[in-house]
């Protein structure tokens, strides 16, 4: 089978989900292939630039068929869809946030994405300034609570653990009676449902954006 950058990344990738990010080298994945060395290089210069490539693979699957919300689709459902789909993309593959947040993005699917939310919210009356703000907030949020995500996961399985780790510990829950039910009632929810949490964190994101939205239209 011809050794092309295509079947590298994918390669890679799934390479990726076994032995994780730290795991991953040049050594393993020239085994995994059947070659040496030298073979993988003469399509990508350095390891750094196949991990590039890896990332943006993963957001040209998730996000390269985003197109602007229909006529009838609310921008504030359309971003947070967005979101949920740049979220799935991360969680798709093991230290897929590490991954993304190391990896140069220049020309991926997600500047064409927020490209595209810039318009959508430019169009609805927000100044650019703001909408770059928020597009930023969101898709930092995003990155952010899938790290988390997966470190939690990694080292819930470290310890050979069912249950995962608190996101937050309160050091005197005497002292500090509010801070401490709130982080009960987190972890709890995060372990039950990560999903509604992030969502939830999404939803006040967005009420932000569209309260700017109709202060500009007001």
């Amino acid at each position: 089978m011809p050794l092309d950058r295509a079947t590298m990344v994918r390669s890679a990738l799934n390479l990726l989900d076994e032995v994780g990010l730290d795991g991953l080298t040049v050594r393993r994945l020239a085994e995994r292939l059947g070659v040496q060395n030298p073979a993988l290089y003469w399509h990508f210069k350095h390891k750094r630039e196949l991990l590039d490539e890896m990332a943006k693979d993963m957001l040209a699957d998730a996000l390269g068929d985003i197109e602007p919300p229909v006529t009838d689709e609310l921008w504030p459902d359309w971003l947070a869809g967005v979101a949920e789909r740049f979220r799935r993309a991360l969680l798709t593959h093991r230290d897929g946030a590490r991954l993304i947040a190391s990896a140069d993005l220049t020309a991926s699917a997600l500047q064409e994405v927020q490209e595209k939310a810039l318009g959508v919210l430019t169009a609805a009356g927000l100044d650019l300034r703001t909408a770059v703000i928020g597009v930023v907030a969101v898709f930092d949020y995003t990155l952010g609570a899938a790290f988390e995500e997966q470190a939690e996961r990694d080292a819930t399985t470290r310890a050979g653990s069912d249950g995962g780790r608190p996101r937050l510990l309160v050091h005197d829950p005497a002292r500090f009676p509010r801070l401490t039910a709130a982080v009960e009632d987190l972890t709890a929810t995060v372990t039950a449902d990560p999903d509604a949490v992030f969502k939830g964190g999404i939803r006040l994101l967005v009420a932000g954006m569209v309260a700017a939205q109709n202060a500009a239209n007001a």
